[in-house]
């Protein structure tokens, strides 16, 4: 599709992505990065990242890549599946997510991303998704 980091940067503004605080750095077909600098309303209760904050990073990560990987003729797609684990937490500073497809077909790409303290590299969490593409001769809901 030829989309760049800037585009999509501009796209999530004043939407949830973008109201939150998260940043696309670099992107690529096959690979994603993006980071989000923590404040008091991402939080949970006990005073850590929340986990939709989590999930909303990582699924938008990997839905810019979805976005820049699609196939010729694609006017988009939805995400069919999801899962996170979640393996550890933090309180302050920023988390960066990577992403990376494993699976990139005419209607289906499944991308895997990982989210880490900035500052430690400690992982917060695994995420998977699978993406249905839309158009394309594909069955668009």
């Amino acid at each position: 599709m030829g989309i760049t980091v800037e585009q999509i940067n501009e796209r999530i503004r004043g939407k949830l992505a973008g109201e939150m605080g998260i940043e696309l750095l670099e992107l690529s077909p096959t690979a994603v990065t993006s980071r989000l600098v923590l404040r008091e309303t991402l939080m949970n209760t006990m005073g850590s990242l929340h986990a939709a904050a989590t999930v909303a990073i990582a699924d938008t990560t990997c839905g810019a890549g979805c976005l820049a990987s699609l196939p010729a003729g694609a006017t988009g797609f939805v995400t069919l599946e999801l899962k996170a684990n979640f393996v550890g937490g933090t309180r302050q500073g920023a988390v960066r997510c990577t992403a990376r497809v494993r699976h990139s077909g005419a209607r289906t790409q499944v991308w895997e991303a990982t989210i880490e303290d900035e500052e430690t590299g400690k992982a917060i969490a695994f995420f998977s998704c699978t993406q249905l593409i839309l158009g394309a001769g594909s069955a668009d809901p």
